[in-house]
């Protein structure tokens, strides 16, 4: 597999850790113990390495013996945690558009998770992902992400629009009630993604403050940081490609042509990078192996589904090549790395 740089993400709702980790009488300095991160990172628009945050947001669940912790700082965030972007998304006339407009630019907030939107007959899936191998796992980060979404479409709607239901890609917990209370909305674990569901008829609501003039103003001001912060195609091509395995479709040919560009040209793009699509995509998709593998109960031959294998023993034969061992032992093994380290 190629090698690859540093996950990063901004901070955003992270910044509020010190503020929630103080009712439960814990202090910050502990949390951050041996994550590599200091008092002066947790800044909403600065950017650290992910592996550090999920570390963090980890420690603090074990700290304060709350296996919720994620879901009780998402609670406290919307749109407005997003920067830029949130702003952005007040200005649009629906929340179609707002939503549009998270997904279009989140890549500019991250390079190791990706927010992506789905559609079926009559309704929306809002989905994020983590695309990188990391450990410990995003339980918490995928928890904080549905309550800052959840959040963010209430608050720019007034109220009007809300998720259908909640689907979140890890265990049930053993005490639901947390979750129930937070969210508000229909719950599945155990699922193969972390998203929201919609209607219709929620996605069209009207934002109250929908604002033309300002929203131009704004997309100005995205453009320019996007053009100075030109991502590689290797990493557009990591970030799109999460989406493509759940649509069923992680070819080369569907990238090229999100892209407008051929394959040939991605190609030789790729290669230009010293990489190739073919090592990206195992990549990405060893990452969310082992990711359902950590985090579900979900059966073997369902993740090999969810990755978009053609059969069981395919998922089976790519997964001995990646790991050196089956998916069901690579589960076992994990579990008692778990278990030793919670021990």
């Amino acid at each position: 597999m190629s090698v690859r740089a540093m996950a990063r993400q901004r901070v955003g709702p992270l910044a509020g850790l010190p503020s929630l980790l103080s009712e439960f009488g814990v202090s910050i300095d502990d949390a951050l113990r041996g994550t590599g991160l200091g008092p002066d990172d947790l800044v909403a628009d600065k950017f650290i390495p992910l592996n550090q945050g999920l570390r963090l947001l980890e420690q603090s669940a074990t700290l304060t013996g709350c296996e919720h912790f994620g879901l009780l700082l998402g609670a406290r965030h919307d749109h407005k945690a997003l920067g830029v972007i949130g702003q952005l998304m007040q200005t649009a006339p629906t929340l179609m558009d707002a939503m549009h407009d998270y997904v279009n630019w989140q890549i500019g907030y991250s390079s190791g998770a990706v927010l992506y939107l789905h559609r079926f007959e009559n309704e929306f899936a809002v989905g994020y992902g983590v695309y990188d191998r990391q450990s410990p796992g995003p339980k918490q980060l995928y928890d904080l992400a549905m309550a800052v979404g959840n959040n963010l479409i209430r608050g720019l709607t007034n109220g009007v629009a809300r998720p259908d239901a909640i689907y979140l890609g890890h265990r049930r917990p053993d005490d639901v009630q947390p979750y129930e209370s937070l969210l508000k909305v229909p719950l599945r674990f155990d699922q193969s993604q972390t998203c929201l569901i919609l209607s219709r008829t929620s996605m069209s609501a009207k934002i109250p403050g929908a604002n033309p003039d300002r929203r131009k103003l704004l997309l100005d001001q995205l453009s320019q940081i996007a053009a100075k912060d030109g991502k590689p195609n290797s990493a557009r091509i990591r970030h799109m490609l999460r989406p493509q395995f759940l649509r069923g479709d992680p070819s080369m040919a569907s990238l090229a042509a999100m892209l407008r560009t051929s394959v040939r040209s991605l190609g030789r793009a790729l290669a230009r990078e010293e990489t190739g699509f073919e090592a990206l995509r195992d990549e990405v998709r060893f990452g969310m192996a082992c990711e359902l593998l950590e985090l579900t109960e979900l059966k073997i031959g369902d993740i090999g589904d969810a990755l978009a294998f053609s059969s069981h023993s395919s998922f089976e034969h790519a997964f001995r090549r990646w790991s050196g061992m089956s998916p069901s032992d690579w589960r076992k093994a994990e579990e008692t790395r778990s278990a030793e380290y919670n021990a």
